[in-house]
């Protein structure tokens, strides 16, 4: 965990692999790169300036869907 920094907004809209966060370790200075998975619109983020690890930090709509059943559950 650690803080984090947002490299993308909200609205924008990102390619797969694009950088859209970063977490930055406060004890040892590391940086952790987070990348989009998927391409599509940046809808949302976390409000939160702190992650954790499995913490969800953001979401994207794409094309293609990933997942089925109820989409509206985390």
């Amino acid at each position: 965990g650690g803080l984090l920094v947002f490299c993308a907004m909200p609205g924008e809209y990102v390619e797969a692999g694009q950088l859209i966060a970063e977490v930055i370790d406060p004890i040892s200075d590391a940086v952790t790169c987070i990348h989009a998975l998927n391409a599509g619109l940046l809808y949302a983020r976390s409000l939160r300036r702190m992650a954790t690890a499995g913490m969800v930090i953001a979401h994207i709509a794409g094309t293609q869907a990933y997942r089925s059943g109820y989409l509206l559950s985390p």
